[in-house]
Formats: structure tokens, C-alpha cells, sequence
């Protein structure tokens, strides 16, 4: 079972594919990272040098794993940041030619396309091509509540919200939604929540929220991962989504305790693969 994830790429640090692929291989998952960038650390140091690759980069990539029939191999893609349009598209050619030859083919998309402290942070043609191309193909799809907004139009407060703005999406093509941070207005707060909808059904995980001096990031890219690999795993959304909180909360905890800014996944590691049994979805529609 191999995973193609199409991300970014960072030398220190996790997050995008640094966030994705390790997690993933401790579920048990082969997988084929395909980097869109390459960058010393995330933007939010200092001094960070690094490339963007370009679409054709990724298409000659793609085409030497068509030739070894290494891409044949996957039974899922996961992409998080794009950046670009032409990245997107070749996301949605990829997804359509395997899902071509393998009908069941999943599609986990982690939008990555804005968020409450920095606003959108992607090209307006990227937010279009998501609108017009990336939800269509999606199976599963994980916003943020920020993009959870743009995407579907309507303001995500209310329990009611979520659920009118999942109705919304679902229509647009993903079978499964995951809204994240669905608390992340109200800073004051002491938890957070998720979201999760699949079929007539919605359930929701709250967690408590810790206080970091600089919030880590890549957490959203964590998540993602984690919920495709326990889905791959269990064929169970609830399960899924039950042990990918568990274990990025665990992820959590060890980075509040270490005073990082950075996401102690190699110290959490353990919880990707046997994750607590600390908090439990509840189902609310």
C-alpha cells in the first residue's frame, strides 16, 4: 500500500512533506514524496533561502514513475501546499488518470490556502482552480475553518454552520470533510475542535488548547497525513479521525513540553503508530 504526497519540502523543520511522510511511514505506508519546493525552513524564519520547483519539474518526475511503473503503486495522493496553478493542475491530471485505472483511488486534499492571523496566502488563480478543478476530484477534503469559508461561502461559527458548510462542499465533490481549528477566532478559548462529515453524518472532537510562545506549524499537514493513513488502514472514517486527533494532540503535548516551535515528531513518534485513547468523537448530527 504506497501513498504518492505531493508537498512541499523543507531541510529544517516539519511541515509539508518533513510533517507528512514520516508520520505515514510509521503508520506501515509506503510512500513517494514529491516535493513541489525545496526551502531551508518554513517562511516564518528569518533568512530562509530555497526554490520553488517548477510544474514541469514535477511532470518529469511523474512521467520516470509511470516509466518504472512505480506510480501504479498508489493507492492514494496527498497534497497540502501548491502554490501555483500549474501544480494544482498536474494534482488533477495525476488523480485522474489513476483514478482511471484504479476506480477506488483516494484523493486527500489539504487546501493550505489561508488562515485567520495571515488571511489568503495563495494566488487568486489557485483559490479558482480549487473552486472550478481540486474539489471535484477530492475524496477527502481538510480545511481549516478559514478556508472551510472560502470554499464552500458562508461563515463557519454555528454548529449549524458546519453543517451547512459541509452540505455545501459535499456537493462540489469530496465524500468526506474534515474542518479544522473551528475555534481559531477566539483565542481565548481553552479548546479546539474538528469536524468531521461523511455520508448523513457529523461528529466533532474537542481537545484543549495549549499555549505556545510561537505556535508550531505544520500541524494541518500532520493532520492530514494521519487521517488518510488510519482511513488507508481501517476503511473507517470515525476510527480515522479519532486516532489522527489522538496523535497530533500527542505531537502536540511533546512540543509544548520541549518549548519548541518546531513539531517534536520524531519524539512523538509512538503515537502515530498506537495512538492514546484520550478523547472520542461525538456524534452531533
Amino acid at each position: 500500500m504506497a501513498v504518492l504526497s505531493i508537498q512541499s519540502h523543507v531541510v529544517f523543520g516539519h511541515v509539508g512533506n518533513r510533517a507528512a511522510v514520516f508520520p505515514l511511514e510509521r503508520l506501515g505506508l509506503e510512500v513517494l514524496p514529491l516535493n513541489t519546493v525545496q526551502f531551508s525552513s518554513h517562511t516564518g524564519y528569518e533568512g530562509w533561502t530555497g526554490m520553488i520547483f517548477p510544474a514541469q519539474h514535477l511532470r518529469d518526475v511523474l512521467e520516470g514513475l509511470r516509466k518504472s511503473g512505480m506510480l501504479f503503486s498508489c493507492e492514494a495522493l496527498l497534497s497540502g501546499y501548491l502554490g501555483d496553478p500549474e501544480n494544482a493542475d498536474t494534482v488533477v491530471n495525476i488523480v485522474k488518470e489513476l483514478r482511471g485505472l484504479f476506480p477506488g483511488f483516494l484523493y486527500c486534499c489539504d487546501p493550505v490556502l489561508g488562515d485567520d492571523e495571515h488571511g489568503i496566502y495563495v494566488k487568486p488563480e489557485v483559490l479558482q482552480f480549487m473552486h472550478t478543478e481540486v474539489l471535484e476530484q477530492a475524496s477527502v477534503l481538510k480545511p481549516n475553518r478559514f478556508e472551510a469559508e472560502l470554499l464552500s461561502g458562508i461563515a463557519v461559527e454555528t454548529e449549524q454552520d458546519i453543517k451547512e458548510a459541509c452540505r455545501i462542499l459535499h456537493e462540489k465533490g469530496p465524500a468526506i470533510i474534515i474542518i479544522s481549528s473551528l475555534e481559531s477566532r477566539h483565542k481565548k478559548k481553552d479548546t479546539i475542535s474538528m469536524a468531521l462529515s461523511f455520508g448523513n453524518a457529523g461528529y466533532r472532537i474537542t481537545t484543549p488548547r495549549l499555549n505556545f510562545s510561537r505556535h508550531p506549524h505544520g500541524a494541518g499537514d500532520l493532520a492530514s497525513a494521519l487521517f488518510l493513513g488510519n482511513f488507508l488502514k481501517t476503511k473507517n472514517p470515525v476510527t480515522a479521525f479519532e486516532r489522527m486527533t489522538n496523535a497530533v494532540f500527542a505531537v502536540f503535548q511533546a512540543t509544548h513540553q520541549a518549548e519548541s516551535r518546531e513539531l517534536r515528531v520524531i519524539e512523538a513518534q509512538e503515537a502515530f503508530a498506537a495512538p492514546p485513547e484520550l478523547f472520542h468523537a461525538e456524534q452531533i448530527w
